[in-house]
């Protein structure tokens, strides 16, 4: 869900149902009643059984839905910016993998749906997708199903779903860990046996360019814009000889030059090996007011398993 000024937008995700006698279940309700064909949206490439349901509605008059659209999809991924939904859904194209992208506007309480499109490669999470002056900038990592090699691509995207920009053949080989969008300019974090972190110029829609890439041991599975010039990173040290990985790891990025990025400080917490961070955002508290941050971290600690 989300909330802009007194409206909530509502996304749930629902299977259609198979054989005659299940009929209803490709029809969408909401309120007991169903969606009227025009509130019905698919792709005609769509290979789905799932469909996202988006409904809106007024705090201060919650009685209805002020409106409500629904969109053949199954919503693997979902960015939600002050105008607009993006949900992505990662299919299986000839020979590279692809990824749908569904398009909904949406402003005091009304949805209207843009449209679709494809490109190659899949999404990591929400924070691969961001809107910046109206136009949408994304990092897909692709597989070539028949060699099995990957390949990373950063596209600009129109308000009208065309690609404007692009990037291709980042960091062959290798996967996409997390991404952070800044204003003009994307971070990414992709990983093999050391961690290149990106950092790529994105003033110019059409013609996106990369300033530069450090290469550090481990990896970060999530980025945040911490201060002015400070990107934090939290992720995995790991050996590169070996490729075992040695715990827990904290790093300090300085990103006021933008072409030459440096990991300002960096912390191992080796006695560590998990944590939600890793893959949830919402499990990290972070206060740059009080200059602190904080996650619940796995471990071991003298033979005993451990959580501090």
């Amino acid at each position: 869900s989300r909330k802009n000024g007194s409206y909530v937008y509502v996304f749930t995700s629902e299977y259609a149902g198979a054989g005659e006698e299940r009929i209803r279940s490709y029809i969408p309700y909401a309120q007991d009643r169903p969606l009227p064909c025009s509130d019905i949206y698919y792709s005609p490439e769509a290979d789905t059984d799932r469909m996202l349901i988006v409904t809106a509605l007024d705090t201060g008059a919650p009685g209805r839905f002020t409106d409500k659209k629904a969109v053949f999809c199954s919503g693997d991924t979902m960015y939600v910016s002050r105008h607009a939904v993006y949900a992505a859904e990662s299919i299986y194209g000839e020979g590279m993998s692809q990824t749908e992208l569904f398009k909904l506007s949406y402003q005091e309480g009304k949805l209207e749906a843009e449209g679709s499109m494809r490109f190659l490669g899949r999404l990591n999470n929400q924070f691969s997708m961001d809107e910046y002056d109206g136009y949408l900038r994304l990092v897909a990592t692709g597989e070539d199903y028949r060699s099995g090699s990957q390949v990373n691509s950063l596209y600009v995207i129109d308000k009208d779903l065309e690609i404007v920009g692009s990037i291709h053949n980042l960091a062959p080989d290798e996967r996409i860990y997390s991404a952070r969008f800044m204003g003009e300019v994307g971070y990414f974090v992709t990983f093999r046996e050391t961690d290149p972190l990106f950092s790529v110029d994105l003033s110019d829609p059409g013609a996106p360019k990369v300033l530069g890439e450090l290469k550090i041991t481990g990896f970060s599975s999530y980025l945040h814009g911490y201060s002015e010039g400070r990107l934090l990173g939290i992720g995995e040290e790991i050996n590169p000889r070996t490729g075992e990985m040695e715990g827990l790891k904290l790093s300090m990025f300085n990103t006021e030059d933008p072409h030459h990025v440096t990991e300002a400080d960096k912390k191992v917490l080796g006695e560590y090996y998990s944590s939600a961070a890793l893959s949830n955002h919402k499990a990290v508290l972070i206060d740059t007011e009080q200059n602190l941050f904080g996650f619940l971290a796995c471990g071991y600690e003298r033979g005993a398993e451990a959580e501090e």
